[in-house]
């Protein structure tokens, strides 16, 4: 657009002879702005960035539009269409996560996905139960090879145990203890030794761990006085124990806490810092948990007609588990187990009580409630 004055000094001015060469240059006039900063969006906007972001808009509003309905779960709710390939080998947690809800273990084993880091006043369940596991091993190990393991000896053990499963090491190598650390280090590699600094920096930050420290080994002490935790005749051969095999035709790998030897043969003992055993799986006909899967497949892989307890330690007591047969239910759960991966279904799917979700950090990503509902009606 070319502009020239209508007058000059007072004398009307007609428009030069040299602009006629632009009259075809003329271009319309752009569109007017509300603002600067519209002007200054304009501007600085690379090209086509718009229609981009409106497409990606539109693509998550169409995503969350069929997650929110009764249409059957898709490749968003962990129905994703395609077969996936077995792990090399599965745990016995990786088993448990997949049982109460197969989304659960597609999020955290099979993606990868991490909860957001937030200090925490007080110390998860999984923290607790990873130092109580660590203290105990080490204070039996260090009672054994010193030849006093009784209920008095284990007590005297377990607060240097603790200072060494937060990574602080045991001030003589030549002691027990310090036998005990490098024992176990040889068993299990370096990675002890870093799970005892990573879990050491952690518990240290917190304001209060001192009397969390108090406390738990206040704890440990009279789980291990418990008649249940040494028997008469009966002593540990071995701790923190790998094995691997087959179960079910799944490809599996454990680590026994404690294997027991004596007169009543091998007895595998899982330890747990409450006082429960675990939850188990789903029972699908009730939609429950309460299909034990940890016990059996460790005794049916271990083998050596071995037997299996929790030794819960806030109760101070063993328990052997169900006492129904449920061999039948393990065989259809491992069954299902090669099918979801063959047909890549891992959908959101927790148990009627959703107990599944107590401790589970992917809320945010599965949202579960009425929209899950839904698409179970369906």
């Amino acid at each position: 657009m070319l502009t020239w004055p209508g007058s000059l000094d007072g004398t009307a001015a007609e428009p030069s002879p040299f602009l006629d060469e632009l009259a075809d240059h003329d271009e319309p006039a752009p569109e007017r702005l509300a603002a600067v900063t519209e002007w200054r969006g304009e501007v600085l906007r690379p090209p086509g960035i718009a229609d981009e972001v409106t497409s990606h808009a539109l693509a998550a509003w169409q995503v969350e539009q069929r997650r929110e309905s009764a249409e059957p779960p898709d490749q968003y709710d962990g129905a994703l269409g395609e077969p996936m390939d077995l792990p090399a080998t599965f745990s016995a947690s990786q088993l448990t996560a997949l049982g109460p809800c197969p989304f659960k273990w597609l999020a955290g084993k099979a993606f990868g996905l991490e909860p957001v880091e937030e200090p925490d006043a007080e110390p998860d369940p999984l923290t607790r139960g990873g130092l109580f596991h660590r203290v105990l091993e080490l204070a039996v190990r260090a009672a054994r090879l010193d030849g006093c393991l009784t209920a008095d000896g284990l007590t005297a053990r377990l607060s240097p145990a603790m200072d060494a499963a937060l990574g602080q090491p045991p001030a003589s190598h030549a002691e027990p203890l310090a036998r005990a650390v490098a024992e176990s280090a040889a068993e299990a590699g370096e990675r002890t030794a870093v799970e005892d600094d990573d879990r050491g920096r952690f518990l240290g930050r917190l304001p209060n761990w001192e009397r969390i420290r108090e406390e738990w080994l206040a704890g440990l002490e009279r789980a291990v006085r418990a008649e249940s935790f040494l028997t008469d005749g009966a002593g540990p051969a071995e701790l923190e124990s790998w094995f691997r095999g087959e179960w079910l035709d799944l490809p599996v790998v454990g680590r026994v806490d404690r294997v027991d030897r004596g007169p009543a043969g091998v007895v595998l003992l899982d330890y747990k810092a409450g006082g429960s055993r675990p939850d188990g799986i789903t029972r699908r006909e009730t939609g429950k948990l309460g299909i034990d899967l940890q016990l059996p497949l460790y005794c049916a892989v271990y083998g050596q007609g071995a037997t299996g307890a929790y030794l819960l330690l806030g109760k101070g007591r063993r328990d052997t588990g169900p006492r129904d047969d449920q061999s039948a239910e393990l065989e259809a759960f491992a069954g299902e187990v090669l099918w979801r991966f063959d047909e890549g279904a891992f959908p959101v799917m927790p148990d009627v009580d959703v107990a599944a979700c107590r401790y589970c950090e992917f809320s945010a990503i599965c949202r579960v409630g009425q929209r899950n509902e839904r698409k179970e009606r369906t």
